[in-house]
């Protein structure tokens, strides 16, 4: 929340009932605030960057003009609020700032989502090389998206917005939740290629060797994020470990039906 002061011009203060029916005078007439608008208690940009250690706050806005005057006036408007600005505080233009990632965000792509596309890709190919087979490596990515809805879900029954945490939620869990998929199918793998056959026995040997081992990283890693979640945390902190925790703990039960389902349909034989 931001504390907002609201008090007439010439009263250092005034009650709740002055505001709200004290007469306003507009270009051409005299009305009252409660009349025209009301006053209510909301949370204040809930989505606020942090990059250089600066906390950043974007305002955009609309100019109906040609865009050498939009300039002009953007230029004189940002020369005015920095005179008036307190100490710490300034006001740029987001469209000069330097950088190939910047310009993306400029365009309405945000730096972060090409990260998790880059990451998502590195992923495919490692496990491609790894399991030999490119079919296998997307059932692998594939758990990726899947743990993505379960971290917007965490999110929605939390009640955080949908902020920079979550992005980085995304790309935490673009590694993270491929892992137990990779482990059981990397297992099964080996177990086929020493039988020559592929079976549901061999399958649940599979998962039964390394389904604990992949409770046990999960249940250390929502562990390890639960600090997050005591006490006066900070907002990306906090939708960082809720988005990471609720991802992973949606993707666990997805993988008891997820894989089979992918695999049983070319590669079970018997």
């Amino acid at each position: 929340y931001t504390p907002v002061v609201v008090r007439p011009r010439r009263k250092v203060e005034a009650t709740l009932w002055d505001i709200r029916n004290r007469p306003l005078r507009g270009n051409k007439s005299v009305y009252r605030l409660q009349d025209v608008g009301e006053i209510s208690e909301t949370r204040a940009f809930e989505a606020i960057n942090r990059e250089n250690q600066e906390y950043e706050v974007f305002v955009h806005y609309n100019f109906i003009g040609s865009y050498t005057l939009s300039e002009k006036v953007k230029k004189r408007v940002i020369e005015e609020m920095n005179d008036k600005m307190e100490v710490g505080f300034r006001v740029k233009d987001a469209n000069r700032r330097a950088g190939y990632w910047s310009m993306m965000k400029i365009r309405g792509i945000d730096a972060r989502i090409v990260y998790i596309a880059l990451v998502l890709g590195i992923v495919f190919f490692l496990c491609a090389i790894l399991l030999e087979s490119s079919r296998q490596a997307l059932i692998v990515l594939c758990i990726a998206p899947i743990s993505f809805i379960g971290c917007f879900l965490g999110v929605w029954l939390w009640g955080n917005g949908f902020d920079q945490g979550c992005l980085a939620a995304f790309i935490l869990l673009s590694g993270l939740s491929v892992n137990a998929v990779l482990y059981i199918l990397n297992d099964y793998n080996v177990k086929t290629r020493k039988k020559n056959v592929s079976s549901i026995r061999t399958y649940l040997r599979a998962y039964n060797a390394k389904i604990i081992p992949v409770i046990l990283t999960i249940v250390s890693t929502l562990l390890g994020f639960l600090p997050f979640l005591v006490g006066d945390a900070n907002p990306f902190w906090r939708s960082l470990a809720v988005g990471t925790m609720s991802g992973l703990f949606f993707s666990l039960p997805v993988l008891v039906i997820y894989l089979p389902v992918m695999l049983l349909k070319k590669s079970f034989k018997s």
